[in-house]
């Protein structure tokens, strides 16, 4: 089965009552062809609310009030795609966030460190290669997880003993 065909399967067989419509599926798949296009990425393991969710929100960020202004929006503008990292501006204190980037891309192994921010937030910060479908790594995945009380329970327990 070709990802053309998993993906028309994938939105033509969505749940009519998670209030998805048959126009919105269309432009769904639409969507999902352009990215996979784009990007090397399959998008056929994904649940189809998922990519609905994300993209929904993408739509709100960037004020688009329906499925055709985001595909002219993604069109238009290749987003972050091949953007340096050193473009990313946060208020975390992560200084070393360029090198590590190199070392992930360097060594293909994921590098995990707890950053704090400006206003005392806490994120564990995962830098991991990322992969095509055929295994090929093409660049750098980074997740941010805010552990804020996890830590601020670990600092008074050290404080404790």
């Amino acid at each position: 089965m070709d990802d053309k065909l998993k993906i028309q399967e994938l939105y033509t067989t969505t749940d009519q009552s998670k209030g998805i419509d048959e126009e919105t599926n269309s432009g769904m798949g639409k969507i999902v062809e352009f990215l996979s296009a784009h990007t090397g990425q399959g998008f056929s393991f994904y649940k189809s609310g998922t990519v609905y969710r994300r993209v929904e929100r993408r739509m709100i960020i960037h004020q688009l009030r329906n499925i055709d202004a985001y595909i002219e929006y993604l069109r238009k503008s290749p987003w972050d795609i091949g953007r340096p990292v050193t473009d990313i501006t946060t208020n975390m204190h992560y200084i070393d966030l360029p090198e590590d980037v190199r070392q992930v891309q360097i060594k293909c192994k994921y590098i995990e460190k707890q950053i704090i921010t400006d206003y005392g937030k806490w994120y564990l910060v995962r830098i991991m290669p990322y992969r095509t479908m055929n295994n090929i790594m093409d660049g750098t995945v980074i997740t941010f997880s805010d552990i804020t009380t996890a830590k601020k329970l670990e600092i008074e327990l050290r404080k404790d003993n």
